[in-house]
């Protein structure tokens, strides 16, 4: 799932850490498919991408929505 998005009505996984943004949408540290990473979804388009890969256990948003991986 390199970079791909995908729109499902269901996401199949795990969240880890379920961050809201400013402009309604949310970032998410996960799982889905069985691969790590940290996730943005489209409330609107009921959509999902992947914005990077790996063990990452926990990531923060400044006010700015600027993220911080931890």
């Amino acid at each position: 799932m390199q970079n791909k998005e995908t729109s499902e009505d269901i996401i199949e996984g795990t969240v880890y850490n379920l961050i809201p943004l400013n402009d309604g949408n949310f970032i998410f540290t996960g799982s889905i498919q069985g691969t790590d990473e940290i996730f943005i979804y489209n409330v609107k388009g009921k959509s999902y991408k992947n914005l990077k890969q790996g063990n990452i256990y926990n990531m923060e948003v400044t006010e700015d929505n600027k993220k911080n991986c931890l």
